[in-house]
């Protein structure tokens, strides 16, 4: 402390082998514990930290060992596209994120709009492997009904949230 008592420590990052940044914490906080937000997912990240007082900024510590962030669940599935006829329903979309591991498979889920319930109206209708292509095919559709579908992608970790629903 260089015999002036510290009132502030100052952290800096660093994102796998890069630069040490002042990304933590700009402005100095007295807070031996903090919070880091914004990583992005299976990064390695490091660590060091100063002390701060009357004199300026003291040396830095030793550099933390690396951690590692995780993966998550899917993005929404992204870009739906439908063409309805008057049987059947084609409709393809895009992959969204993959959370930082790949997408197994895919679900697809339909609700008939007439029903009161709309949380336990939905049925299983399709299940797709992530290999191939992103599309589906509903058939038997009835005339002058109103269908509603969900599409979620899967990997290791989870499901993806709700898509924007659509209805053809």
């Amino acid at each position: 402390d260089g015999g002036a008592p510290i009132f502030a420590y100052r952290i800096w990052q660093r994102t796998g082998t890069g630069s040490l940044v002042l990304a933590v914490n700009s402005s100095e906080s007295n807070a031996t514990e903090v919070i880091v937000e914004s990583l992005t997912r299976t990064t390695a990240y490091s660590f060091v930290v100063a002390g701060v007082n009357t004199l300026g900024v003291g040396s830095l510590s030793e550099e933390s060992m690396q951690v590692w962030t995780l993966p998550v669940a899917p993005a929404a599935v992204e870009q739906l596209q439908l063409e309805p006829s008057p049987s059947r329903l084609n409709f393809t979309w895009e992959a969204p994120d993959d959370g930082g591991l790949p997408i197994d498979f895919y679900t697809i889920e339909m609700h008939l709009e007439d029903l009161e319930d709309l949380e336990s109206g939905f049925f299983l209708v399709g299940n797709l492997s992530s290999s191939g292509c992103r599309c589906f095919q509903l058939t038997d559709l009835m005339a002058n009904r109103s269908y509603r579908l969900q599409i979620f992608a899967w990997n290791a970790v989870g499901r993806s949230p709700v898509m924007a629903q659509a209805s053809p």
